[in-house]
């Protein structure tokens, strides 16, 4: 079996999964089959691969991705990964950390646990930021 670390972004605009075609090309990879794909550019007729997808919290998934050119990454992992399990992200003392598990174990509200929070605070007066006269924020 063929292995590489790859960059991936995670997609929630995107069904399935992408491979490009230096990926393809690397891994040695046979195609499975066809597929339409509905893209920015319209629909287009594209090959299809099984892959393993290694994540970094050791999670391996076993999905059939579609081959097509991408510039951001080599990999776009799409909803039909994300909703097989918890996807967060949080962003604390200014770090931005995503987050995933499978399987789902419990639903994630922060809807909820904000307004749980806010049962229990005092009430404040909102006060919005005002820049200095003439001067613009950063």
């Amino acid at each position: 079996m063929n292995a590489r670390h790859c960059k991936g972004v995670w997609d929630t605009g995107a069904t399935g999964v992408v491979i490009t075609p230096a990926v393809v090309s690397d891994l040695g990879l046979q195609p499975v089959g066809m597929t339409r794909s509905h893209t920015a550019n319209g629909i287009t007729t594209v090959p299809t691969y099984y892959v393993s997808l290694g994540l970094p919290n050791t999670l391996l998934l076993d999905v059939e991705a579609t081959c097509q050119n991408v510039t951001s990454c080599e990999v776009l992992i799409g909803m039909e990964v994300i909703n097989q399990g918890d996807f967060s992200v949080t962003n604390v003392g200014g770090k931005t950390t995503m987050t995933f598990r499978r399987p789902s174990c419990d639903t994630i509200d922060y809807v909820k646990d904000a307004q749980s929070q806010n049962k229990h605070a005092a009430p404040t007066a909102y006060k919005p930021h005002r820049s200095p006269k003439g001067k613009r924020p950063h």
